[in-house]
């Protein structure tokens, strides 16, 4: 048996630099459409410390609420979470 028939993700991974990659930097999966959107959003879009800091600046103690200015954009971004199966 080849190591590939062992490799239980090499089989979604068609391309041999990303298969590289994914081993190098180590094989993650997860269900939860949250870390595909954060995964996407820093790999294509903003660099990981301006998402660190977006993270940091919108963690709330318990019991806080977020108060926001313009319900348009508050608005789409719970109709956002909700697609993406973040609970109330």
């Amino acid at each position: 048996m080849s190591s590939s028939e062992n490799d239980l993700y090499e089989d979604k991974v068609s391309d041999p630099r990303n298969l590289e990659m994914r081993r190098a930097s180590g094989r993650v999966n997860d269900p939860r459409p949250i870390v595909g959107f954060l995964y996407l959003l820093v790999r294509d879009h903003l660099p990981i410390g301006t998402v660190e800091q977006l993270i940091r600046d919108s963690a709330l103690s318990d019991g806080d609420e977020s108060e926001f200015t313009n319900g348009w954009v508050a608005n789409y971004a719970q109709h956002g979470a909700d697609r993406l199966g973040v609970e109330r």
